[in-house]
Order: structure tokens, then sequence, then C-alpha cells
């Protein structure tokens, strides 16, 4: 007790002491207790980094220990984790006295969880295993890039669920306008290249007159149109029955009008074809196409023919996966579809899109290539280049205009839809996967190969053709209201009918061939039952509806 009073006092006594004598002892004793105050702090900071380092270093051993375990898992074969043993209470507790902290360094999870979730990781250490996820998601990605279209937004936005019937109908029209804009450009351009306007005889090829088309107001001259010069001097001896329909005595009387220039009258015509007809009984122009077509021009218009037809075949392949989309989102409004008007417009969409549209791509580039080169002085080679690049674009049209005109919302919504629909596909899985994905594919390329080979015979042997298509061999200006022939099978009129006719044989054939396959397939939709009887319709009179068409109206002067 009196120790503990003494030890007080000498406290109480030197803390009194200091401030005299750190102001007696100056400037040295002021720095002591500076630096023992800096020396405390250090060794108070070097204890603290060594407890912590002592910490990580603790962290960083359990951590090894089971990464360790995880890669021992990994490397037991699948049919020995296939029944997993689960251990004992002593080892369940002598791990938790080595690793403490593992469940609270994977958020929790127990044991067992830890050790599922890292075989899991570590299944494979092969590069692409651990990659296939992510390269799953960017095919994902970019395939859903590739189907944005003006066909595609509009049975997109057709199938939203609060649509009504009215709304539905008017966002399938710009896809069904742009399909039929398309058909009718190419019709124009291959009808075009066979009978080019003009003004007089010489503006035509070799073997050709400047004959009278028609327009709004009948048959006229101004412009004209380039036809066979067999019928030129028929025609100045009035024998209209061995005439095609549209020479009558109409196209006499504009033939013959007072007011016609010199060079553009029937006699002049006439005298025109006199001299310069080498092949009365044939097509000029096919003569000298065939005799300048080589073997080096015809390497180039095969492969040309090959990757024109190849676009036609991804695009197929993108209407098939839009045909899906829609039948999906169709299924999905639980019964708030707008009826069947909306499905029969979207069945004449797809079956137009399949069949009508890639025959008339065949016909126009058929057309083209027998046309020859549309400027003197470009080769042959050039000319397929030219013709297949320009079939072409009109057919892709479809993305480019989306492109421009398509705002964001718009092209999110055809990703959505599609990213919808396969992750329904994921998760529920296809119940037919043959049918609903090999079947359509295999199709599109059968076509592909079916279109090589009528281009290829339209091209090589489009006399022949001519010769035994005669029965077929139907005047397409009075088409379809009458079924009137033409009265000679090698005219350059009769070009026009044979490559139409064939090619709608082919199409025709293959809307049988796929609407049959498709009724009797798992994977056929709600109007599967339509196919069989209509599809082949479709396809059967839209070529000879156009022509009919751009015959009758395609030469009237805007001018």
């Amino acid at each position: 007790m009196l120790a503990a009073c003494a030890n007080a006092r000498d406290v109480s006594g030197r803390r009194a002491a200091s401030p005299s004598s750190m102001s007696l002892g100056g400037e040295g004793s002021v720095q002591g207790a500076i630096d023992q105050v800096e020396r405390r702090a250090a060794r108070n900071l070097e204890a603290s980094n060594a407890a912590i380092a002592a910490h990580i270093g603790a962290l960083s051993e359990r951590l090894n220990r089971v990464e360790k375990g995880q890669r021992e898992a990994a490397l037991i074969p699948l049919s020995e984790r296939a029944t997993p043993v689960l251990p004992s209470p002593v080892q369940t507790r002598r791990q938790h006295d080595e690793v403490p902290d593992v469940g609270a360094a994977v958020d929790g999870r127990n044991k067992r969880a830890v050790a599922e979730e890292g075989t899991t990781a570590i299944r494979s250490l092969d590069p692409d295993e651990q990659q296939r996820s992510y390269a799953e998601f960017i095919a994902t990605t970019q395939k859903n890039l590739n189907c944005i279209g003006v066909h595609s937004w509009s049975l997109c936005a057709a199938t939203r669920v609060n649509a009504t019937c009215a709304g539905s109908c008017l966002a399938l029209m710009p896809s069904l306008l742009l399909l039929l804009v398309q058909c009718v450009v190419l019709h124009a351009m291959s009808l075009e290249s066979l009978h080019p306007a003009c003004s007089r005889n010489s503006d035509c090829r070799v073997g050709m007159w400047c004959a009278p088309s028609r327009s709004f107001d009948g048959l006229t001259r101004s412009p004209g149109m380039c036809d066979d010069c067999r019928w030129a001097g028929r025609l100045e001896g009035q024998e209209y029955e061995g005439l095609p329909s549209r020479y009558n005595a109409e196209a006499y009387a504009v033939m013959t009008a007072s007011d016609l220039a010199v060079g553009e009258t029937l006699s002049d015509a006439v005298a025109h074809c006199d001299a310069y007809d080498a092949e009365p009984d044939r097509c000029d122009f096919l003569k000298d196409f065939h005799e300048q077509f080589t073997l080096a021009p015809f390497v180039v218009f095969v492969c040309t023919t090959g990757l024109m037809l190849a676009l036609v075949v991804v695009d197929m392949d993108r209407q098939a996966q839009i045909a899906d989309v829609f039948a999906y989102r169709e299924r999905s409004r639980s019964g708030r579809f707008s009826g069947p008007f909306i499905t029969a417009l979207a069945w004449l969409i797809f079956n137009l899109r399949k069949f009508v549209l890639p025959g008339a791509v065949v016909y126009a580039f058929s057309a083209l290539v027998l046309a020859g080169p549309p400027t003197p002085g470009v080769s042959l080679p050039v000319s397929f280049v030219l013709n297949g690049l320009a079939v072409g674009f009109i057919y892709n049209v479809d993305s480019l205009l989306a492109l421009a005109f398509l705002d964001e919302n718009a092209q999110a919504l055809v990703r959505e839809a599609f990213a919808d629909m396969e992750a329904h596909e994921e998760l529920e899985g296809k119940p037919d996967v043959m049918n609903a994905r090999v079947l359509p594919y295999f199709f599109h390329r059968f076509l592909a190969v079916c279109f090589v080979c009528l281009i290829i015979l339209n091209v090589l042997t489009t006399e022949a053709l001519m010769d035994s298509l005669s029965l077929f061999r139907l005047d397409w200006d009075e088409l379809p209201g009458k079924f009137v022939s033409n009265p000679v099978a090698k005219s350059c009129t009769n070009v026009v009918t044979t490559l139409g006719t064939s090619t709608i044989i082919v199409i025709t054939f293959a809307a049988v061939l796929w609407s049959v396959t498709h009724q009797i397939s798992a994977s056929c939709r709600r109007w599967g039952p339509l196919d069989v009887i209509f599809a082949p319709l479709v396809a059967l009179l839209t070529m000879p509806v156009l022509s009919y068409v751009l015959l009758q109206i395609g030469y009237a002067s805007i001018g």
C-alpha cells in the first residue's frame, strides 16, 4: 500500500516536472519525444503489416487446398462420379477443421455444393470446352443480326400480342408489296432485254424490227418494241391467221399511218428485214450468241450462276427460320390471333418468297444472258457478271431497305422475336428436329440444283426447247384470257414464252413436291393442307399474269 502511494507520488512528480524540464532542456528534449513517438508508430505499423501478411497467407493456403481438391475431382471419370459417396461425419468434421472458411469464400454454399460447382467449372482443361457457352452466344447473335429485313419485320409486327386484325394486315402489306415489286422488276428486266423499246428499225438487234407496242391507249409506234422480222412481211400482206394475236388490223393501221416519219413505216420495216434478216426461220441474235459462247465464257457463266443461286439458298434458309418465328409467335398469342385471313395472307407471302421470287430470278437471269451484252464492245463474261450482280441485288434488296428505313426499335423487335423463339426451343426442345430443320434446308439446296440445271439448259439448248415445248407455245399477250399459240416455234417472239414455260414447269413441280412432303411431315403448320392445292396454283399463274400486265402497259410512254 505504501509502495503504491510512493509510486503514485513519483509519477505525479515526474508529470509535474516534465513541463519545466522540457522548457529547461530546450529543443533537444522536444526532438527526443518526437523520435520516440515515431519509433512507436513504426513498430505498430510493422506489427500490423505482419498480421495482414499472415492472414493473406492463410487465405491463399486455404484457396490452394480447395483448388487442388477440385482438380482431383475433375480428373475422376464420369462413370465413377455418377454415384457420389457422401463423406462420413468424422471426415466432414476434419475437413471443417482444416478449411473453416470455405463456405464463406463461396457465398455461403456448403462443401458438397462447392465440390459440384468446382467439378463443373473445371470439367475439362480444353479451351474449346471452356469457351463453348460464349461461342454459342456469339453464333446466335450473328444469326439473329442477319435476319433483319422488311419481310421479317412485317411478320413479327403482325403477330404482336396487342395487334388487331387491321393492324396485322397493315403490317403485312410492306412485305407483300415488296415481293410484288421485286417480281415485276425482274420480269420487266427480262422482257426489256429480249424485246427492247425502239423508235426505228436500226435500234433493234439483227433479225428484228421495230413493231408496234401496246400501251394505255392501245397499239402505238411511240415507242415500239423490237420483234422478229418474220412478222413484218406477213403483216404487210395482212395474213393475220399466221401472226401472233397482237398483229391485227389495228397494228396494220398503226404501221401504215400517214404521220409516220420516213424509215418508220411498215414498208421500210419489210425492206430492213429483207436486208438484215440472215436466218428467216430462226432467231438471229440467238444464233449469234451461241456462236460466241465458247468455253471461257461458259466457265464464267457457270460460276456466276452458282454464286447467284448460293445467295438465293442463304435467303431461303432465312425465310424458313422466319416462318418458324411466325408460327411460334402465332401459337404464343393464346388464341388472340386475328383470324384465318391473316394466316392466309402470311401463307401467300411465304409461297411467293419460296417459289415465285426464285423463279423470277431464274427467268430474268436466263433472259439477260441470252440477250447478250447490253452495249457493243462488252465481252460475254463481263456481261454475265453484271447480269448476276443486277439480279442478285434486286433479290436481296429486302435487307438493304430494312437497314435504311427501319429504326432501332423496329430492328430490336425482330432480334427479340428470334431470341425468344430460340430460348423457347432450348427450354422445351423441338419434337421433330429432322422435319423441322433438315427437311426445309435440304429442299432449298435441291431446288437450287434444279435451278442451276434449268438455267444451263435454257442457255445452251434454247432452240431445242422451243421445239420440245411446242405444245406449250402459248402467246402470253393473251394469257390468262385466251390460250392462243404462237405460229412459229423458233421466232424471237417465242423466246420469252419458252423461258417462262420451262421456269413455270420447274417451280410448279417444286411446289407440288414441297407441299406434299411438308404435309406428311410432322412439322406441318396449320395451313399445311392448303399447300397441296393452292401452292402449285400460285406458282403456275403468277408469271403469266405478270407477263400479261407488262405487255399491256409496260411500253406506255411517260415522257
